[in-house]
């Protein structure tokens, strides 16, 4: 079984890399959202510059506002968001959207083979039928990587400060776990239904999921009911684990410094909670791929 997918895989693979225009899109994609909407947010908020430990000024600006602004909600932003750049803090939850959306928009390769006759010869052959799902979940998964692990190096090149070393390693596992999650869902959507329609209904889920995830602005500054929402979502505790690897824990209760044993305990809920959706999303993606290619 396991030969089976990773020939499939491989297949996806060199299917990708001849696409360059595709590969280059992947990649132009959200570092343009990264230049375009971090640096105008970032400019546009100048107390965003200020490190509260290190600059009096940029303290009593925000001691000052503090008094006009008790609600919690803007007392963490001006606490903890402004302790750092914007542009800094928008990164991280960069890198984990643009890996979630390309693993969301994996299905589309299942209606293509069907178009072409290709998924029709699979399943006429003598190999399992999970063998397919593993296969398109390895491919998206390596792809996924590639990009992630292309963005992190790019990042700092653009001006964006992050750790550099051993706790950027870290985030792979975050990005593998979200990955797999959102490519075994749209495996699934992508064997039930074809065309637009396929499109149609990831973008439905797909930008409430980008909006609610802490990516743009964090979840403690939302509203109530979307922290309750933002609590069922996969991708804001992605954006969680990745943000705090690469800020050096400047963000939340962990306050100037980094250690690992002060984010620790929040990095194993972390991925404890993406583990689950992963396993959640197996199991559902498995039972409809049974179900579609009988």
């Amino acid at each position: 079984m396991l030969a089976e997918a990773w020939q499939i895989a491989q297949r996806d693979m060199k299917h990708y890399f001849r696409q360059r225009i595709q590969f280059a899109t992947s990649l132009i994609t959200p570092l343009v959202w990264l230049i375009f909407f971090g640096f105008a947010f970032n400019g546009g908020m100048p107390l965003y510059n200020y490190n509260l430990s290190g600059n009096v000024q940029g303290a009593s600006i925000t001691s000052l506002l503090l008094l006009f602004f008790p609600s919690s909600p803007v007392r963490y932003v001006l606490l903890n968001i402004f302790s750092v750049n914007y542009i800094d803090f928008y990164a991280s939850g960069v890198v984990a959207a643009s890996v979630m959306f390309m693993a969301a928009f994996s299905g589309a390769s299942i209606f293509w083979d069907k178009s072409m006759g290709f998924l029709t010869k699979l399943l006429v052959s003598p190999i399992p039928r999970t063998s397919i799902i593993l296969g398109k979940l390895t491919s998206t998964v390596l792809r996924s990587l590639i990009q992630g692990i292309i963005m992190l190096a790019l990042v700092p090149l653009i001006g964006v400060k992050i750790n550099t070393g051993f706790y950027v390693i870290l985030t792979i596992p975050f990005l593998v776990l979200l990955t797999m999650g959102f490519s075994a869902i749209s495996t699934a959507v992508g064997l039930k239904i074809a065309g637009h329609e396929f499109f149609e209904l990831i973008n439905l889920f797909l930008m409430p999921i980008f909006f609610v995830s802490g990516t743009i602005i964090p979840v403690e500054a939302m509203p109530q009911w979307l922290q309750v929402i933002a609590r069922f979502n996969p991708l804001a505790y992605a954006v969680d684990g990745i943000r705090k690897l690469m800020l050096g824990g400047q963000l939340g209760k962990l306050g100037g410094g980094f250690a690992t044993m002060d984010i620790l305990p929040s990095l194993l809920f972390d991925a404890s909670v993406l583990l689950l959706f992963l396993s959640a999303s197996v199991l559902v993606s498995v039972i409809l791929a049974r179900r579609a290619l009988i």
